[in-house]
């Protein structure tokens, strides 16, 4: 099997277990509400289709936009890395902004594509979506600096990511270990 397989295979795998109940012995009943005033950190995995498929993981940080509109908005931006999954080796590394207004996602990354030692490509991807919870789908298109020899890349492009927010892992897990003490 290739790596990116096995990357995938191993991010699919995580997801399932971290969203599980893991905490089993009560902890489900508990509240994990977070405070909306404090910034939150956290991983992101997803999948990008088009004409071709590409993983992607990254990092971000989330925080309050404002309190003054109807519904809860969050801000958050991030950088990431993409990778093609099929015969040809395309990465691409990502920095991202996106805004979160209630279910609405409205975002843009600017991405560099590369291949080792060959083709490059800037891309500016404008992005709309839903998040519910945890889980993102959004619609995006690539606006690419050069398109000869990368014919793999997408213009429309949907993705579907997952975000793990660190600060709530961690206080279940911390609430976990006191409870053992």
């Amino acid at each position: 099997m290739s790596f990116t397989s096995h990357l995938l295979k191993g991010i699919v795998v995580f997801i399932m277990t971290s969203s599980q109940s893991v905490f089993s012995q009560g902890i489900a009943t508990l509240n994990f509400e977070q405070d909306k005033s404090v910034v939150n950190y956290g991983l992101s995995f997803g999948a990008n289709q088009g004409n071709a498929t590409f993983g992607e993981i990254g990092l971000f940080r989330e925080s309050p936009f404002s309190e003054r509109w109807l519904w809860e908005s969050t801000c958050a931006y991030g950088a990431g890395f993409e990778f093609a999954i099929g015969n040809r080796a395309i990465y691409g590394v990502k920095a991202t902004a996106r805004l979160n207004w209630n279910y609405l996602e409205f975002g843009t990354s600017l991405i560099h594509y590369f291949e080792p030692k060959m083709n490059q490509s800037m891309a500016i991807r404008p992005e709309i979506g839903a998040q519910v919870k945890r889980v993102v789908f959004t619609y995006g298109y690539n606006f690419q600096s050069q398109q000869e020899g990368f014919p793999e890349l997408n213009k429309h492009v949907f993705s579907l990511r997952y975000r793990l927010d660190l600060r709530s892992t961690m206080q279940r897990i911390r609430m976990e270990l006191n409870k053992g003490l």
